[in-house]
């Protein structure tokens, strides 16, 4: 594969996307790559200055700042600006956390120990650095633990044994203007990488779960409901678990785990039995490319279904995207990527109406996928390219609770109802 520089900052792929591993589900633009600043390991979008479209907001591990690279509108970043933050910022989370409508950013900086909040200014501009203390941090996520309108932030600490072992968890509860105080921290696994949060036992209230990376561990740690953490619950995982990601991945309803494991060079869905029970159901593997690194969940055809990408460290030149053809089942297909694609998130980037793909590279890049899928039309149920009156009459004589292969079940709940009628009646016409 080859590069050609198109401007300052920014590369793109002049060989055409092919699959490698299994067959082309997915169409996506050869990837462009622009430049943030020394040995990028996190990414997260958001609108940061207010225009409409998804920004890209990129912590740099060794320039200790975090590159915002400024969309276009239609997944094009040629603009960037750079706001310093702590030691070695790993990871980086956007959100709204002092409430005035404008994305904020935090980071969790391992060599500095703390995480450094920087809120917008309103310009998508960062006013000054806010520090929390916090020892040896790795990961960092953010969401309303105590459902009090504000949004939280969890942290990983203690790497490498820095303040003893197991790690730590700890949730910095919000102040509502963007302050940040520790209140709680759960003993978890040992070297903590990546995690999510997600509501794995379907109470209402926000769950953690984190890859512990020298354990071989995964710590599930469930919301009281009470403004408190219960303690963790680790599951068995396979060699060196380095990131994870939660979503609904079976078609159950229920939010499953994924799990990619550096050192297997594997992929494992842990299916959530219901109420965060990921121990009766038998464990899903896949085999991936070289050290995968960091994963991420997205529909990318329009079907309905998540698939799982998988990003790659080192020398692995490629992105592992699983289709998910029906329940727990995948295929999968591979793309061109630049080396080092240390975290990968999937967005709508380009304002078409799918999602695209998007990873930080150890080169001090990002580099941006666009998707040019079809995206299904899910309640073409006939497939004559069109919803119409035939397919009215499957839905309405598919009416009730699922039985076998339930093709009029839009939403996947296990019922066929009000509900995919409605998506029927939305998407009236060809598609």
């Amino acid at each position: 594969m080859t590069a050609t520089a198109l401007a300052a900052g920014m590369l793109t792929l002049t060989s055409a996307a092919v699959a490698a591993g299994g067959d082309e589900f997915f169409d996506f633009q050869p990837y462009v790559t622009y430049a943030a600043g020394l040995f990028s390991t996190g990414l997260d979008a958001a609108d940061i200055d207010g225009d409409g479209d998804l920004d890209l907001a990129i912590s740099n591990r060794s320039s200790h700042n975090v590159s915002v690279r400024f969309n276009l509108g239609d997944g094009t970043f040629p603009a960037v600006t750079h706001h310093a933050v702590g030691i070695e910022p790993r990871y980086v989370v956007t959100d709204d956390f002092n409430g005035d409508g404008w994305p904020d950013f935090a980071t969790a900086d391992r060599l500095g120990n703390s995480v450094t909040v920087r809120l917008n200014d309103g310009t998508g501009g960062f006013g000054p650095a806010a520090t929390i203390g916090a020892t040896l941090p790795t990961w960092l996520d953010a969401g309303d633990l105590d459902d009090d309108g504000d949004v939280d932030i969890v942290v990983t600490e203690c790497d490498a044994g820095g303040c003893g072992e197991p790690a730590l968890l700890t949730w910095l509860e919000n102040d509502s203007r963007g302050g940040f105080t520790p209140i709680q921290s759960v003993p978890i696994g040992i070297l903590p990488r990546g995690g999510a949060i997600a509501d794995l036992d379907d109470d209402g209230t926000l769950d953690v779960a984190v890859a512990n990376l020298t354990s071989n561990t995964v710590s599930v740690v469930l919301n009281t409901g009470l403004g408190a953490l219960a303690s963790a619950t680790d599951l068995p995982a396979g060699a060196g678990p380095r990131y994870l990601v939660a979503a609904d991945l079976v078609g159950d309803a229920a939010i499953d785990l994924a799990v990619v494991h550096k050192d297997g060079d594997d992929l494992w869905i842990f299916p959530n039995a219901g109420r965060a029970d990921f121990a009766t159901l038998p464990v899903i593997e896949f085999d991936v490319h070289n050290e995968p690194h960091s994963v991420a969940t997205a529909d990318l055809d329009g079907d309905g279904r998540q698939e799982i990408i998988v990003s790659h460290v080192v020398a692995t030149v490629w992105v592992d995207i699983f289709h998910n053809v029906s329940d727990g089942v995948f295929e999968r297909q591979s793309i061109p990527s630049p080396t080092g694609g240390s975290h990968v998130i999937a967005a709508d980037l380009d304002a078409d109406g799918d999602v695209d793909i998007a990873t930080t590279a150890s080169a001090g890049r990002v580099a941006v996928y666009l998707n040019d899928t079809p995206q299904h039309c899910r309640a073409d149920l006939d497939d004559s390219g069109g919803v119409g009156f035939a397919d009215l009459l499957t839905l309405l004589a598919s009416w009730g609770p699922c039985v076998g292969d339930c093709v009029a079940d839009l939403d996947g709940n296990g019922v066929v109802d009000f509900v995919d009628l409605l998506t029927m009646l939305s998407t009236w016409g060809p598609c």
